[in-house]
């Protein structure tokens, strides 16, 4: 029985009891129909022949712009399969699948791709490799042709999803709460650079989503009580190795908010936004934490005051600025608090989820560290008996722990 969406628990019990096979496969796609293969005993079958001793995986970033996922792996080379591959317009399917003691088979989606690199090596027992990014890479090639003029007083929520649909003429789904509007903007070429512009200046996140959807949300915050995993080193914990970084060089406590007209005139006054958390390590001074004056330089912490410089020409008001502002200050104090784990493949995991980390103690006698943080990024082993599932993480929060 298979079941795209299956309870979070069962999947978790799965993989800290070992009940059961964790695999992956991928398919590939054309004019709407799955390409049908012949496997190495000569049966149809329309999963390709993952090559176990090659690269297999979906890597996942959202701590940066562009395709939110890519798709890296090694076929065998049958017969026909690299000329079938290789034809403009196919795209390629990956998946997890969680196969039970009694037989039911939980399905994940990890992605929909289009073929960007194909090679094939010809040297004795040479094997396909496919690089392919996510359906984002569509809207990076689909460059205005002239320039483009922004939908005045448009939000930029339906913006962005009129400049997403014309190219993919998939409906976005629209998750997000931000009320901002665009300003008179005219676009020189590059879509993909006009939506991240309009995305950062409304706090939101625009991305694909592992079934091939245009997801628009808000940008993702820490979320302790809703954490989706635990990731521990008990008995059936299932975390392999673990490196914890507090790191400085690109942190900042202030961020510092100005707009521009087209005139060139300043629809509002610099807006600044800082941490007023006096138990966070970048504490910067008291107050609201946003407006028009900066706190004062003698008020702030071990830290002292760091300022990062955000302008923009979409921005209209303060109540914008100051929400840019506090997005942006979320990530640039995260970087104080980051986490690098490896675990057992979580495949069902998301960027943006909020994930516990219990650490172990430095001896026998120490107490443990538990730590809540944000996931950036990781990787889906498509073959996991042979491959541990990499985590970076960060937090937005970070005093947000407790222990050792």
């Amino acid at each position: 029985m298979f079941t795209d969406y299956p309870s979070l628990a069962n999947r978790l019990d799965m993989l800290r009891t070992g009940g059961g096979t964790v695999y992956g496969y991928v398919e590939a796609w054309y004019a709407g129909s799955a390409i049908t293969v012949d496997d190495e005993d000569g049966r149809p079958t329309t999963r390709l022949p993952l090559h176990a001793d090659g690269s297999n995986q979906v890597s996942v970033d959202g701590s940066a712009p562009g395709p939110r996922r890519s798709l890296s792996c090694t076929l065998a080379p049958l017969p026909g399969l690299f000329d079938a591959l290789a034809r403009t317009g196919v795209e390629l399917r990956a998946y997890t699948a969680l196969e039970y003691l009694d037989g039911s088979v939980d399905v994940e989606p990890q992605g929909r791709f289009d073929v960007d690199v194909a090679q094939v090596s010809y040297a004795p027992g040479g094997a396909i490799q496919l690089t392919a990014p996510d359906r984002w890479q569509r809207i990076v090639k689909a460059r205005f042709f002239t320039p483009r003029a922004s939908t005045k007083n448009a939000t930029a929520r339906s913006q962005i999803a009129s400049l997403i649909t014309e190219v993919v003429g998939v409906t976005v789904s629209d998750e997000a709460t931000s009320t901002a509007t665009v300003p008179a903007q005219t676009w020189d070429q590059d879509r993909a650079q006009a939506i991240q512009d309009l995305a950062k200046a409304a706090s939101l996140d625009v991305f694909f989503d592992r079934n091939g959807i245009p997801v628009m949300r808000d940008v993702p915050v820490l979320d302790v009580p809703g954490s989706v995993l635990t990731i521990d080193a008990s008995e059936t914990g299932i975390l392999i190795d673990a490196n914890r970084e507090r790191n400085r060089q690109k942190t900042y406590n202030i961020v510092v908010v100005t707009g521009a007209a087209a005139d060139g005139t300043s629809p509002f006054a610099p807006q600044y936004v800082w941490d007023t958390n006096a138990l966070s390590p970048t504490y910067a001074g008291p107050g609201t934490g946003a407006g028009s004056l900066p706190p004062p330089p003698s008020s702030d912490g071990s830290y002292q005051q760091v300022p990062y410089f955000y302008p923009s020409p979409l921005l209209r008001n303060t109540t914008q600025a100051q929400a840019a502002g506090r997005t942006i200050l979320a990530r640039v104090t995260a970087l104080e608090a980051q986490l690098t784990l490896t675990s057992v493949p979580a495949p069902m995991l998301d960027d943006g989820d909020t994930i516990t980390a219990l650490l172990p103690g430095d001896d026998a006698l120490s107490a443990g560290v538990t730590e809540w943080h944000l996931v950036d990024g990781f990787t889906v082993p498509l073959v996991p008996h042979k491959d541990p599932m990499p985590i970076t993480t960060r937090s937005t929060r970070p005093d947000d722990t407790s222990g050792g």
